[in-house]
C-alpha cells in the first residue's frame, strides 16, 4: 500500500494531507501546513516517505508541478470541476479539508489529469498575449482620437497605419487648444505603444523561423501571420484532428455555412489550404 498526499495551494500558505488506502477505507496519516514553496513542500513530503502528490489546477499549479518534479515527486494536476463534484458531499470548506479530499481522490483514482504546460509554452503565450494587449490599446487610442476629431469637424479619411498617425498629429497640431493638448498626449502614447508592438513582432518572427512545425505551417496557403502558427504550437497539447490544425492557424473549417453551401446551387465557399495545413501537422 502506497501513501499519497493532497496539496491545497494558497498564495502564502498551503495545506498538505497524507492518506493511505487499504482494501476497506482511506485513512489520514498526517497533516501539515507550510509556506507555498517547492523546497518546503518537497522536504516535508520527503520526510513522510511520499512520492505521489496531487493538486488542483490553478494559477500556480504549473510552476509548482515543475518544481516539485525536480525534487523527485510524481505530481498529478487535477481538473477542478470534477474535484469540486467529488467533494460536494461535505459542507465544510477549509484548506485542510480540501487537501484531504485531493489526497482521497488521488488514492482512489477519481480524478481527471490536466496537462501541465512547459515553461517555454507559457513564455510564448505571454509574448502573444502582450502583443495582443498592446494592439488593442493602439486600436482603442485611435478610435478615441478619431471620434473626438470627428466631433470637432475634422475627418482624416481612409488613411491607416503610419500615414493615419502622421495625418492625425498634423490635424491635432493645427487644432490646438485643450483638445489639441489632450489628443497630442494620446497620439504620443499610441506611437510609443506601436513601437513596442514592432519589437514583439520581431521576436515572434525570430521564434517562428527557429521552430520547424511553425515553418511547415507557414507554407500552407493563407495560414496568416507567424503569431498564429506560434499560438497553435504554444498551446502545449496535441490537436485532436486534422481539421483543428486549420482552425488553430486561422483557416476556416467545415462549419454550418459550408454544409449549407453544398445544398445551394451557385454558392461556393472555399476551404483552400485546409487540407495542406492538416498535412503539415502530420509531416
Amino acid at each position: 500500500m502506497e501513501s499519497v498526499a493532497g496539496l491545497d495551494v494558497g498564495v502564502k500558505k498551503s495545506a498538505l494531507c497524507v492518506v493511505l488506502r487499504d482494501a476497506k477505507s482511506i485513512k489520514t496519516l498526517s497533516r501539515h501546513r507550510t509556506a507555498t514553496s517547492p523546497s518546503a513542500i518537497g522536504d516535508w513530503l520527503g520526510s513522510q516517505g511520499v512520492t505521489r502528490v496531487g493538486l488542483e489546477a490553478g494559477a500556480q499549479s504549473s510552476w509548482l508541478a515543475r518544481e516539485l518534479e525536480k525534487h523527485g515527486l510524481s505530481v498529478t494536476v487535477m481538473e477542478t470541476r470534477r474535484q469540486r463534484a467529488f467533494g460536494s458531499y461535505s459542507k465544510v470548506k477549509t484548506d485542510e479539508r480540501d487537501a484531504r479530499l485531493i489526497g482521497e481522490a488521488l488514492a482512489a483514482g477519481l480524478y481527471t489529469k490536466v496537462h501541465v504546460r512547459s515553461a517555454w509554452s507559457q513564455e510564448v503565450r505571454a509574448l502573444l498575449g502582450a502583443r495582443l494587449q498592446l494592439k488593442r490599446q493602439v486600436q482603442q487610442t485611435r478610435q478615441f482620437v478619431r471620434g473626438h476629431l470627428r466631433a470637432a469637424g475634422i475627418e482624416l479619411g481612409r488613411a491607416s497605419g503610419k500615414k493615419w498617425l502622421v495625418a492625425a498629429e498634423a490635424a491635432v497640431a493645427e487644432r490646438g487648444g485643450i483638445l489639441g493638448l489632450s489628443l497630442t498626449a494620446m497620439l504620443s502614447a499610441c506611437r510609443a505603444v506601436g513601437e513596442q508592438v514592432v519589437v514583439l513582432d520581431k521576436e515572434i518572427r525570430r521564434l517562428a523561423r527557429q521552430d520547424g512545425p511553425c515553418r511547415r505551417m507557414m507554407t500552407a496557403p493563407g495560414a496568416g501571420g507567424q503569431c498564429r502558427a506560434l499560438r497553435a504550437i504554444g498551446r502545449g497539447r496535441t490537436l485532436p484532428r486534422p481539421d483543428a490544425v486549420a482552425l488553430a492557424i486561422g483557416r476556416p473549417g467545415p462549419t454550418r455555412r459550408h454544409h449549407q453551401a453544398r445544398r445551394r446551387p451557385g454558392t461556393r465557399l472555399s476551404l483552400r489550404g485546409g487540407g495542406i495545413a492538416a498535412g503539415t501537422s502530420e509531416a
